[in-house]
């Protein structure tokens, strides 16, 4: 029996990590929570970005000429005042692409979140990029006991990292100019909708073929960032319980997000960064015994490789170590003085 014959999510690679300043870790600690975000507010431009060719540019094209044709404007729905939109490279057609996008994009936004968390603690970029350049935490979670929501796709969504993103596209009725559908003379009934092969599909349908290409963006990432090795899991607002998370916040910057909360044995490793600060860590010992199942980890420097070692260590000798590194840094800067 396949995994989706029986019901049973498969099992999640474990622990997941999920890298934060010292001062974020303490609040993911405190309030046993993880922020998951619109993939719209990430920190690469072209997450969700769909990809678009020639052939959807002359869909938008020969679609809005027929409507206004139609309607007996020949030489309406020209993009160009000589009407050779053919002939522009699509590349140059920045502003069709946004406007044609812009309803996707506003679709997407109130209603889906991610949680981003990494398979692998030991890439030097991830701690320089998410542990505030290796001065914070890296927070160890193993999810496969239900304690913590994992929205629509229970094993979550392990990113492929690609080159381009010729494949990563909506489906070409997308781009059919939208007041065309009023002027069909064999539209599609109430409750459906017309691929532009011409195929009826039901609402339902339609919404599934969507949704697959919001996956399909969510599951692929330049490869430039193949060092985070992400696992991504995605809620649904519109779902019971919005999704599992809580209700909509904002953070300082004003970007919305919501909180999926974790059980306390979720959480089984805390790695300290090479550069975390002892006072820090001794800042965090109150929260930390609240975790008793978690593991403590300090890092040090592989000697010959471009990553980090995980070494175990109980919460006074790995203190002990960040204080004599601490003293280790400012005799090294006293002596250039």
């Amino acid at each position: 029996m396949t995994q989706d014959q029986d019901n049973r999510p498969q099992p999640v690679i474990a622990p997941l990590y999920k890298f934060s300043s010292c001062e974020g870790a303490a609040e993911i600690l405190k309030s046993c929570s993880l922020w998951a975000k619109s993939p719209l507010d990430f920190n690469d431009p072209f997450e969700v970005l769909p990809a678009f060719d020639e052939e959807r540019k002359n869909m938008a094209i020969n679609s809005k000429k027929r409507f206004y044709q139609t309607l007996g404007r020949q030489d309406g729905g020209r993009l160009t005042p000589d009407g050779n939109e053919h002939e522009i490279p699509v590349e140059d057609f920045v502003d069709l692409q946004r406007n044609y996008h812009e309803p996707f994009f506003s679709a997407i936004y109130p209603r889906f979140r991610v949680l981003c968390l990494s398979e692998h603690a030991e890439p030097i970029l991830l701690w320089s990029h998410y542990a505030k350049s290796h001065t914070g935490i890296a927070i160890g979670f193993d999810v496969n006991r239900e304690n913590l929501p994992r929205g629509i796709i229970p094993s979550g969504i392990s990113v492929n990292y690609i080159e381009n993103r010729d494949s990563l596209f909506l489906p070409l009725e997308f781009y059919q100019f939208r007041g065309l559908d009023m002027i069909d003379p064999n539209p599609a009934p109430v409750g459906f909708s017309k691929a532009a092969s011409g195929l009826i599909l039901s609402n339902s349908e339609q919404q599934t073929r969507y949704f697959d290409a919001l996956k399909s963006m969510i599951s692929n990432k330049y490869n430039v960032w193949n060092y985070e090795a992400e696992r991504r899991f995605l809620y649904d607002l519109r779902a019971d319980g919005n999704g599992g998370l809580s209700d909509t916040e904002l953070d300082q910057a004003g970007t919305k997000y919501n909180s999926a909360h974790f059980a306390r044995e979720a959480v089984t490793q805390i790695v300290f960064g090479y550069y975390c600060d002892a006072d820090c860590i001794r800042s965090l010992q109150p929260l930390i015994a609240n975790f008793p199942q978690a593991i403590l980890y300090y890092v040090d420097f592989h000697p010959t490789k471009y990553e980090v070692r995980l070494i175990h260590g109980r919460f006074d000798h790995i203190l002990s170590i960040h204080n004599e590194r601490r003293k280790g840094h400012r005799r090294i800067r006293s002596a250039a003085e």
